[in-house]
């Protein structure tokens, strides 16, 4: 009797470890809910103008090249967007910090990314979601403008 016993309990902590304890998710949220977050506006460089792909540009005087950055942040909150917009943002943030040490004045044709795709309608950007982080990506092409 203990020996089964011993080997149900094998055979249950064997079966535990081969369970995944959560799958990834992907949410998918507003790129002008981030936008219009209280603090986004006070931290993001008015100077580096951000224009999506969805947008329509001013004149380009030069392409400097493209920037991509995935951002990822601890999870934090349970609540449904968590810590997203705040990762999204920052990684609005880090475009442009690229834009700045390349001497360009915007990044244009930014778009949301997963895995290396396009995945999120114009407008839109998509959030994984981990057990313990979230993770966004953006890409977008660093420009001087013409007359600015």
């Amino acid at each position: 009797m203990v020996a089964i016993q011993r080997l149900l309990a094998c055979a249950l902590a064997m079966a535990a470890v081969a369970m995944p304890v959560r799958a990834d998710e992907l949410g998918r949220y507003n790129i002008a809910d981030v936008m219009a977050q209280p603090g986004a506006k006070e931290r993001l460089d008015r100077n580096i103008r951000l224009y999506f792909a969805y947008q329509g540009t001013p004149v380009i005087a030069q392409n400097l090249g493209e920037a991509r950055y995935t951002r990822r942040t601890n999870r934090g909150s349970t609540a449904a967007k968590g810590p997203c917009p705040w990762a999204f943002l920052g990684g609005l943030l880090a475009l442009q910090g690229k834009a700045r040490e390349r001497g360009g004045n915007a990044v244009v044709n930014i778009v949301a990314l997963h895995d290396g795709k396009q995945t999120a309608p114009p407008g839109q950007y998509d959030c994984e979601f981990g057990l313990w982080m979230v993770s966004i990506e953006v890409q977008g092409d660093i420009v001087k403008l013409e007359g600015q």
